[in-house]
């Protein structure tokens, strides 16, 4: 089980380390025809019109590859435009143009969609993952091999397991993992204020994931089945993470949001909580660094009986200053007050995981 760790931890350092990473490549004028086959779930997919290669990334007949995923596909002649929707997923890709949309946010692609001989060929690999499908490549058979929907790791009792955990997940991430995560490896937050908001996001999200990654350890090792993972390549290992926490309940985007704002003057970084499980963290959180660097992470939470109070986590203690308003602009005027030195502590409360 050691050794399953440091697989999954390796792979999600991995994952902060390649954020700041941003790939270019250049078009190529002339996409070439290809012996590549595209394989979803085990079964070839077969069409009238074979697979091109243009700048080492494989295009696709549009309407044949989603379609036998299930997915509903459409063309608008106007825009140039084709779309697929699967389940709760949108994507939009434009002929000729460097982006796709998934639920209408961009997201650069290295080669767009092309218009040839009449036929939309499409990117595979990035409009398969933004489908929320695993995408791999077997370089000596040149086969693309799609798979969907992707398995988690857990079996459904021990997803069950972890799902019932979920509270204290976020209980956790809120109230000690976060802050003391931001102060251990500020490095790795050190420009959150400054970084487009798609980047802030992923460094949060991936924090998430870490917390995630121990639980799921955990529930395997004490598991009665006989995981066996050691074998699976990151890019498979990751999607398979990504599935489990689904399963669970546990996406980050469908349990925090992440915005930008100001309070006095200052930059700050807001976290608001989604779903039922609102009570953890209240409505929302706020992070601010000092000028000695220290990072600080604030709360709106809320007791027993519906009260909420404004809170600083240190890591180990949730410092209280007092009864706040259930709005926004509450507790961003106690934000403001508490940097200022308006307000005095009223009482101290150890955290406990």
């Amino acid at each position: 089980m050691k050794k399953i760790f440091c697989k999954i931890t390796e792979n999600c350092l991995m994952i902060l380390l390649a954020l700041s990473i941003l790939y270019v490549s250049a078009w190529a004028d002339n996409p070439v025809p290809t012996n590549i086959t595209i394989w979803l779930n085990g079964t070839q997919i077969q069409s009238d019109v074979p697979p091109i290669s243009e700048n080492d990334r494989t295009l696709v007949p549009f309407r044949a590859i989603f379609e036998a995923m299930g997915a509903e596909v459409s063309w608008t002649e106007e825009t140039q435009t084709a779309s697929v929707t699967l389940g709760e997923i949108t994507v939009e890709t434009t002929i000729d143009t460097p982006t796709l949309k998934k639920n209408g946010i961009a997201i650069a692609l290295d080669v767009p969609s092309r218009l040839i001989n009449d036929r939309t060929m499409v990117p595979v690999r990035a409009i398969s993952e933004a489908l929320d499908a695993l995408v791999d490549w077997n370089e000596d058979a040149q086969q693309v091999l799609i798979t969907y929907p992707i398995p988690g790791l857990l079996t459904t009792e021990d997803s069950q397991l972890l799902a019932a955990n979920r509270d204290q997940i976020r209980y956790e991430f809120e109230q000690s993992f976060l802050v003391t995560e931001m102060n251990q490896y500020s490095n790795d937050f050190s420009n959150i204020f400054t970084d487009n908001l798609v980047k802030t996001e992923k460094i949060f999200s991936g924090r998430w994931l870490l917390l995630c990654d121990q639980y799921i350890l955990s529930i395997m090792d004490q598991s009665s089945e006989n995981y066996a993972i050691d074998d699976l390549d990151t890019q498979v290992l990751l999607a398979r993470i990504r599935q489990t926490q689904k399963e669970a309940g546990l996406l980050f985007e469908d349990l925090y949001s992440v915005s930008k704002e100001k309070c006095g003057g200052k930059d700050i970084i807001l976290l608001t909580g989604k779903g039922p499980e609102k009570y953890l963290l209240g409505t929302i959180g706020a992070i601010t660094q000092d000028t000695n660097g220290i990072f600080h992470l604030y709360l709106l939470a809320a007791d027993m009986d519906n009260r909420y109070f404004f809170c600083e986590s240190t890591g180990q203690a949730r410092l209280n200053y007092g009864i706040c308003q259930n709005s926004k602009e509450a507790f961003l005027d106690f934000l403001n007050k508490v940097q200022n030195n308006e307000l005095p502590l009223q009482s101290s409360t150890p955290i406990n995981n």
